[in-house]
Order: C-alpha cells, then structure tokens, then sequence
C-alpha cells in the first residue's frame, strides 16, 4: 500500500495584469498616431514650414524692393517730365545776363511753377533746383537758402560730368544732422529739343531732393515681422547701411571702405562730414552684396554674437541698393518648432488621459472576473481542505487495514495450528484405545470418548474459524480496494486542488490582485 504523496507545484510565469495590458493598448494606440505625425513633422512639414518661411522672407524683400524701384522710377519720370517742360527749356536757354529782362523774368516765374508742381508731386520731396549748363545755380524752391550743399558745391564735379553727358541718375545719400533725416538726389539734364523734336545740347540740368522717408517706413514695417528679432536693412553699393531700424547700425559699414570712398566722404560728397561711417563689420553681408543674382537665401551671422541668421538679399534696379532682410533661425523654424510643442504637449494630455481612462476601463473588465477568481480561489481552498481530510481518512483507513491483516494472519495461524492440535488429539487417542485392553473400565472409556469428542469439538471449530476468517479475509479485501480508492481520490482531489490554484494564480497574473 503506497502513501498519499504531496503534490508539487509548479512555478507560474509572472505577467502584467490585463488592467495594465488594457491600459497600454490604449495608450499606444492613442500615442503611435501622435508619434507618426510628430515624425512626418519633423522630417518632412518642419523642413516645407521652414522653407515656406524662407520663402515668405524672399517674396517679402522682392515686394519692398519693387515697391522701392516703383518708387524711384516715379520720381525720375517727375523730374524728367519737368525737364521736359518748355517754359523750363526757355529759361534755362537765356543767358544769365538777361535777368533784368522782362522776357528773362516772366520765364522765371513759369519755371517757379514748374518747380513748384515738383515739389507738390510727393510730400518727400524737400527741395528743388535749376542749373545752367555750366553748373550756376539759377532757380530753387523753397528757396536757394535751404538749398542743401553736397560738400564745397551742390554737386560733385563726376555728377555734373554725368549730368552733362545726358544721363538721369540718383545720388548717394545724405545724412542732415540737423532734421536727423536722410535723403538723395535726383540729376536729370534738360536738353534743348529742335523744332523736329531732335536733341540740341545740354542747357543745364534740374535737382530735386527727397527725403529717403518712405523707404525709411518700409523698413521700420519689417521689424519682427518674421519672427522675434527679425529686421531689415538696406546698403548701398559700398556696402555702408543707409536705411535701418537701428540708429546705432546707421551709416556703418559692412566691409572696410576704399581709400576714394574715405575721401568723398572727408570731403562731404557722401554720407556728410557730420556723419561718421564706422566699420560694423558683418563678413557674410559683404560676401553676399558682391553676388551678381539679384535674389538668394542663405544662413550667416551678422555680428560677433554667434547668432545665426537666415538671410534674404534683393537687390534693386533703379537704385544701386541692396535690401536685406534678416530674422535668426531659431524664429525661422519657430513656426515648425511650435507645432512640435503642440504635439508634444497633446501627446501628454493625451496619455495622461489614456491611461485615466484605460485603468478605469480596466478595472471595470476585471472586476467580474476578479469575483469569479475569488471564488475558484474559495472552491480551491475547500478542495485542498477536502483533499487534506481524505488523505488524513485514507492514512488512518490503511492503518486499520494493515492492522486488521496481521490480525488476520495470526487467527489463521492459530486455527491451523488448533486444527493440527485437534488431530493429534485425536490421533493420540486412538493410539491410546488401540495400546489398552479391549475391556475396559467405564471411567476410562468415557474418558477415551471425551477426547474424541473434544478433538471433533475443536476441528469444527476450527473449520467454523477458518471460514470466518475467508469471509474476513474477503472483508478486508474489499476495505482494501475502498481504502485504494480512497487514496487515489484523495490524490485526484490534491491534483484538483494544485491545478485549481494554479488556474486562480494565472488569472491572477492576467487580471492582477484587487
């Protein structure tokens, strides 16, 4: 008869439980989206936002610039339209020496209208002038007083040169420290025109001055128009900056200036001697105003900051101008960058969210489930006490089995042994009638019979005992097949009992412990 052994049990996986598995399917089906779209950005919108940035920069400086070349071609065609006047060609044919003349006065009057309607043409204008062709002042409004000098003369001898050679043109600018403004001025000859409408000659020249004031607005509209510390600048053709939001950057220059420049402007030809050009040097400005494109786009510092700065320059047609428009890159790519944020911040609300709502759920799908784990969890532990008592039974039952079979074994011994008793019994007896005489006494007759009887006596007895003991045996038969089947039912129970436990601890590792 074999023991009732223990049942071992096996080690369970450990595993996440379905409220967190619930929960992280929801999260990563709200955040791989999230992460996919902050990956397109990043590689594929971040590059066309920052593109399209430097695109609305590129289109913003050819709007400035054309506004810019649309500007001063109209105040060319004021002056040539005024050159073009006949009156203006009468006075300026007459000789200076006529002047007391009556003819010589009226004339004048007619070019004082004339000039007069080209100062009304644009508020910037702040003065204009007539010259004869050897360069004499003759005619200015307001007047010749405030007529402003550009160094020793009204002109340089190179413009008068030009002026007298045919040419239209525009001159550097000028600084008045006095109204702290800018300006320029406009040359266009006025050329004698015979009566088939061909050009006699040159009889002087007119010279209006304009205030750089609109140009000047334009620039001030662009600051931080592309983002926190953008602007934009113009430089002329010496790379010195003649227009910028900055008074500081005013009139430096991007790159060293040549020997003849310095000495124009010593000499008041240019800029003015009341304003000093200092050098402020920016190497990939200079670089860039050297390029024959007219348009491009690049990265550079403008300082010695280190800030890096994207960079648009146009350049313009009427003027030998450059316009730059300047915004760090950081405030390029900020439009991208702050879609990334929004992302960013979205995917954090969003799986704060997810999860709050994943463990919610969760916790609602494993509830039934951690009820119904409770109670295989009861049932296991009545089982596995079930189990402990039958195997408590089948031990005690396969003792009194065992018992009650030696038991057994020392009846059988002892019937077979009264049974061999009760036959030599008899056997002596016969033996003893057989040795004495044929007559005996009664006593001992009675005696002789006694024995017989008592050996009779006790082998039906023993007969009697030795069936008793079959049946016995037979009883003790089947209680020990009861008792096996006791045992294996409380081993099947045990078994039940360790795969019911393991069934409530893997349940456990699937929905986890309440």
């Amino acid at each position: 008869m074999k023991m009732v052994q223990n049942i071992q049990k096996p080690a369970l996986r450990k595993g996440r439980s379905l409220s967190f598995l619930i929960s992280l399917c929801l999260f990563l089906a709200t955040i791989i989206p999230l992460l996919i779209i902050l990956g397109y950005i990043w590689l594929a919108t971040r590059p066309l936002l920052i593109n399209q940035a430097k695109n609305v920069m590129t289109s913003d400086a050819q709007t400035r610039v054309q506004i810019i070349d649309t500007y001063f071609h109209e105040r060319l065609l004021d002056a040539k339209t005024l050159t073009q006047v006949t009156v203006v060609q009468q006075f300026l044919a007459r000789p200076l020496s006529d002047s007391n003349t009556p003819d010589y006065q009226v004339d004048q009057v007619h070019a004082l209208y004339a000039l007069q309607a080209g100062l009304n043409r644009n508020p910037d204008y702040t003065n204009w002038a007539l010259f004869d062709a050897q360069g004499q002042l003759r005619l200015a409004l307001p007047n010749s007083k405030k007529l402003p000098k550009r160094g020793a003369n009204y002109y340089t001898a190179q413009q008068l040169a030009s002026v007298k050679a045919g040419k239209e043109f525009i001159s550097p600018v000028f600084y008045d420290a006095t109204t702290h403004t800018t300006s320029v001025d406009i040359f266009a000859p006025v050329v004698a025109i015979n009566a088939q409408g061909q050009p006699m000659g040159v009889l002087g020249f007119m010279r209006a001055t304009l205030n750089l004031t609109t140009v000047n607005t334009l620039i001030h509209q662009d600051s931080n128009v592309h983002g926190a510390g953008s602007y934009a600048f113009i430089v002329d053709d010496q790379g010195v900056r003649i227009a910028d939001p900055d008074t500081q950057r005013m009139f430096t220059s991007v790159a060293i200036l040549s020997a003849p420049i310095q000495r124009q402007i010593t000499a008041g030809q240019r800029y003015t001697t009341q304003q000093d050009v200092s050098l402020l040097a920016a190497p990939t400005i200079a670089t860039a105003r050297q390029q024959t494109t007219a348009s491009e786009s690049i990265q550079g510092n403008l300082d010695t900051t280190n800030t890096n700065y994207q960079i648009v320059r146009q350049a313009a047609t009427e003027v030998p101008w450059q316009y730059f428009v300047v915004s760090p890159v950081n405030s390029v790519t900020a439009t991208a960058n702050t879609q990334i944020q929004d992302i960013i911040i979205l995917m954090i609300i969003a799986s704060v969210l997810v999860a709050i709502i994943g463990i919610i759920t969760g916790h609602s799908i494993t509830r039934p489930i951690l009820q119904a784990v409770e109670q295989l969890q009861n049932n296991s532990q009545a089982l596995s006490s079930l189990s402990s008592n039958q195997q408590e039974a089948a031990n005690e039952q396969v003792w009194v089995v065992e018992s009650s079979q030696v038991g057994m074994q020392s009846v059988q011994y002892y019937s077979d042994a009264s049974r061999t008793a009760a036959q030599r019994l008899r056997d002596t007896a016969q033996e003893l009638r057989a040795a004495l005489p044929s007559s005996l006494p009664p006593q001992i007759e009675q005696l002789i019979n006694n024995i017989f009887d008592a050996a009779n006596y006790i082998e039906r007895a023993t007969e009697l005992q030795g069936k008793s003991g079959q049946k016995l045996a037979a009883a003790l038969k089947v209680a020990t097949q009861v008792t096996e089947q006791l045992h294996n039912g409380a081993t099947s129970t045990a078994e039940a009992a360790t795969h019911l436990e393991e069934v409530v601890e893997e349940l456990h590792a699937v929905v986890g412990r309440s």
